[in-house]
């Protein structure tokens, strides 16, 4: 069984992929491109170390640049290929390893990945950020898979997936606008100005907005003494306050750290958690161990001194919204059952604390060698309101989700957590309606919580 050993970046990867593209180049009649790929192509991002070529070519010339390759000592390998990419291999002496290993993969035009490995490689090339993340989701994948070849790959696949989808989604002013409308673009022209204020009140420098911003401005910074930290904006102002009120009561327990929050900027200055990867990168390849890591971060959460009930409200406050949809937006049938179903679990509540409220996988990170909850919403509630929020099915798993699977994992999860299991599935129910009453308000899909939710219905 063959395992991944992990190398860190060397200086010299793009002068090896220079001498071996200029020595295979000479064999290889009718190529269209030659390219640098993988981790190796990318400066200061660590791998396996080999050095990936992609040689893009028409498809009818498959077969002669197939035996061109065989005669430049490269082997056909049939497990690596797959019908729209042949793979090769071979290795070089190196004064550093003893020996190299080259990977060259032979694909054509109409093939999207393609596109799909130079878009991943630019994208880390011009956000060395992004890189170290995926760099630590690499080797979190390695620690799951205790370095297997194969389970690595199923882990990390997914992972360059869900993060080439980020990259092609809208630009965080279209979500904010359409969210927010005219409010959001006289917002967004005042952003620059409200930004240099920030910088100025709170001593920043090296500003770095994230990529991943969806309805509220992110960046990392550096304050006094090289501290990193992440700076979190909003046109919601009330919506920010309540956040920082939350963190200020969790207190970094089980949660990401408020340093600062200034009223008048609407902005939020908080801890950088580091390597900040998120549960939802190894999910579902590793259920019991991701489900491990969260019922810790909800046993955490649980153990902060109760707070004020009249200073955060209740989640009945959010499921009201149940009581109003959208006109036909929704089924009737499942909207009525998720009220009746609403109205039993709050009546019947017993044990009521402060929740996060939107603990899905995305909003639970790695900081150092804890894992930790961002994002709070803040409302007072029992514990299987909380744990509903866990992305039980994958984006990629939704089309061949069953209620058989759906059952098991909730079990899994309930005994993990201590949680009450019909409780626990009936709040899935529920929340699943909620999401999609809110899809619709806000102008998207609600498909997805539709179709979970109808397997429980």
């Amino acid at each position: 069984m063959k395992k991944y050993i992990f190398k860190a970046s060397q200086p010299n990867f793009p002068q090896l992929y220079e001498a071996e593209k200029a020595r295979i180049t000479k064999g290889l009649e009718g190529v269209l491109d030659i390219q640098h790929i993988g981790s190796t192509a990318v400066e200061g991002l660590g791998g396996k170390g080999v050095i990936d070529i992609g040689v893009l070519a028409p498809r009818e010339k498959f077969g002669s640049l197939s035996e061109a390759l065989e005669k430049l000592d490269y082997v056909h390998s049939q497990t690596g290929s797959t019908p729209e990419r042949l793979f090769f291999y071979t290795t070089h002496p190196d004064p550093d390893e003893g020996e190299r290993l080259y990977h060259v993969h032979l694909t054509y035009p109409e093939n999207p990945e393609w596109n799909n490995f130079l878009r991943f490689r630019d994208y880390l090339r011009a956000h060395p950020d992004e890189a170290r993340k995926y760099e630590q989701l690499k080797l979190t994948a390695i620690e799951i898979s205790r370095g297997e070849g194969s389970r690595y790959r199923e882990i990390k696949n997914p992972i360059f997936n869900r993060m080439l989808d980020k990259y092609s989604e809208a630009s965080f002013e279209e979500k904010l606008t359409h969210i927010y409308g005219e409010k959001g673009k006289e917002w967004l022209k005042k952003l620059p100005a409200s930004l240099e204020k920030v910088k100025e009140v709170w001593e920043l420098s090296e500003m770095r907005p994230s990529r991943e911003m969806n309805f509220h401005f992110v960046a990392m910074a550096l304050r006094a003494r090289q501290e990193p930290v992440v700076i979190k904006m909003g046109c919601n102002e009330a919506s920010l306050e309540h956040e920082a009120k939350t963190l200020k009561t969790f207190d970094g327990k089980g949660m990401v750290r408020l340093i600062d929050f200034e009223k008048s900027l609407g902005a939020i200055l908080l801890e950088k958690a580091e390597p900040g990867n998120s549960l939802s990168a190894v999910y579902p390849q590793e259920i019991d161990e991701v489900m491990d890591i969260y019922a810790g971060v909800i046993a955490r959460l649980k153990q902060i001194p109760a707070a004020d009930p009249t200073q955060f409200p209740s989640i009945a406050c959010w499921l009201e919204t149940l009581n109003h949809p959208s006109e036909g937006a929704i089924d009737k049938e499942l909207l009525d059952r998720a009220v009746t179903k609403c109205n039993g679990l709050l009546n019947s509540m017993t044990k009521t604390h402060l929740l996060h409220a939107d603990l899905h996988l995305g909003n639970v990170i790695k900081h150092g060698n804890d894992w930790i909850a961002i994002d709070p919403k803040g409302l007072i509630g029992e514990t299987e309101f909380e744990v509903a929020a866990f992305d039980i099915f994958a984006p990629s798993e939704i089309p061949i989700a069953t209620r058989d699977m759906f059952l098991k994992r909730v079990s899994k999860l309930a005994e993990k957590t201590g949680c009450d299991f019909a409780r626990l599935l009936d709040w899935f129910f529920v929340r699943l309606i909620l999401s999609a009453v809110w899809s619709v308000e806000d102008k998207c899909d609600p498909a997805r919580a539709l179709k979970l939710a109808t397997l429980l219905g």
